[in-house]
């Protein structure tokens, strides 16, 4: 797992993201539920979440300050 803004300068008021990869790094598929969470910064402002265009039965939920993502495909 990675995260990363891509060196963006987060401006008080305007929206931004950042990006978190998920990748197998082993040789075997992916079996059961993956879950991954997040905590936002107490001055961030949560806004939605997306799956990649290349990903597909990500579903992701927030509760304050936690963004969780699961995938169970």
């Amino acid at each position: 797992i990675s995260k990363t803004d891509n060196n963006i300068i987060f401006t008080q008021g305007q929206p931004g993201n950042y990006i978190i990869t998920v990748t197998n790094g082993g040789t075997a598929a992916t079996t059961g539920t993956i879950t991954v969470t997040d905590t936002l910064p107490a001055s961030f402002t949560y806004g939605s979440a997306a799956s990649a265009a290349n990903s597909s039965g990500w579903v992701c939920s927030f509760s304050s300050p936690t963004v969780t993502c699961t995938n169970s495909e």
